[in-house]
């Protein structure tokens, strides 16, 4: 449990009090605990939580969090996986949410580069267990490989591959750079997207995406602008077609950006809207 949870949860009503606040928004498994939780109702706060994670997920898992989540008004989720477990916790008003996309860091129109020093595939993202794996597979298919993200640099077999941390913009314009960019989810957090396939669509990048059932609803059927795979060969025998198919992969960045920067109402704004629309408020 925080140190601080109780004087930071009591300083959040007082400025509600104070300032005339109605609504309270949290993101993931924030510091208000039950107690906050209510004192802000009484005070006719209406308390909304972005649920980012999954609070089931053992890496999270927080009990004084799951004590609370069932006293917010509303409940986000970026998780389909998790809304009946949330359901049960108690939180009534419950919907999926999906991630977004920051306009200032991505938002660049697709091009289609040649760089000396492009690389076959991008992935941006920590090296856990399942995804080291992956790696070890495009690795051993002799595909040039950059990895963005911790602990890379900490395993032998990836230090050359490994580009450390970088910040938004360098990581959209070294996707567009690189023939392919891969999109996987985390399955200890019962993902079913994640904030990178929202960040490498609006970048214009060419997707190799994991598919799920999200994914399938954020971008539509295979290959219409993204390529899907279910599995470690599948993405190998995919990722080999697009390497050497230059004007598909032009298609593809062309398609997504399309879908979700033109056509699409993906930015964080936006999810800012949908989600005070789910207790009546407005922004």
């Amino acid at each position: 449990m925080p140190q601080r949870l109780g004087s930071f949860g009591n300083r959040v009503v007082m400025e509600c009090k104070n300032g005339g606040f109605s609504t309270v928004l949290a993101t993931g498994i924030s510091p208000l605990n039950k107690d906050t939780l209510e004192k802000l109702k009484k005070f006719g706060v209406c308390t909304i939580n972005y649920l980012t994670d999954d609070p089931w997920n053992v890496a999270h898992r927080a009990p004084w969090f799951l004590e609370a989540i069932g006293y917010y008004h509303s409940v986000a989720t970026t998780k389909s996986s998790n809304i009946v477990d949330l359901k049960k916790s108690g939180c009534k008003n419950v919907e999926f949410i999906p991630f977004g996309y920051d306009s200032n860091c991505h938002q660049f129109a697709p091009v289609e580069i040649s760089y000396n020093n492009e690389s076959d595939i991008i992935f941006v993202g920590g090296a856990d267990s399942d995804r080291t794996a992956i790696m070890q597979k495009i690795v051993n298919n002799n595909f040039s490989i950059e990895l963005y993200g911790g602990y890379w640099n900490k395993k032998d077999c990836f230090k050359q591959f490994s580009r450390g941390n970088a910040d938004l913009l360098t990581l959209a314009k070294r996707g567009q750079c690189s023939k392919i960019s891969l999109c996987l989810v985390r399955r200890a957090n019962r993902d079913g997207h994640v904030m990178r396939s929202f960040e490498i669509a609006a970048s214009g990048g060419c997707m190799l995406v994991e598919d799920t059932g999200e994914h399938r609803e954020i971008f539509g059927p295979d290959g219409e602008c993204v390529v899907y795979f279910s599995n470690d060969d599948q993405m190998i025998s995919r990722a080999r077609w697009l390497v050497q198919h230059d004007l598909e992969r032009l298609r593809l960045r062309k398609a997504v950006y399309k879908k979700i920067v033109l056509e699409g109402n993906n930015t964080y704004a936006d999810r800012l809207k949908q989600i005070f629309a789910m207790s009546g408020s407005v922004i």
